[in-house]
């Protein structure tokens, strides 16, 4: 369920390049990629465009920038 999903991994998903999610955030690329890796975890998935597919099957609203 995307009740699984943090506030700030909410933000993280928006599906832009890692240096820009973490110009906009104020936090390391490699924090980006650390966030992304633990959705990877939590949705069973292998890869950014599988992510995206299972949040948007499970109606994430996806904003580019903030």
């Amino acid at each position: 369920p995307l009740d699984a999903l943090s506030p700030r991994e909410r933000e993280i998903a928006a599906g832009n390049p890692y240096k820009t999610i973490g110009g906009i955030l104020d936090i390391s690329a490699w924090t980006v990629a650390t966030y992304v890796r633990r959705m990877f975890l939590k949705f069973e998935v292998h890869g950014r465009a599988s992510l995206i597919a299972v949040l948007a099957q499970r109606g994430f609203r996806f904003r580019k920038g903030r």
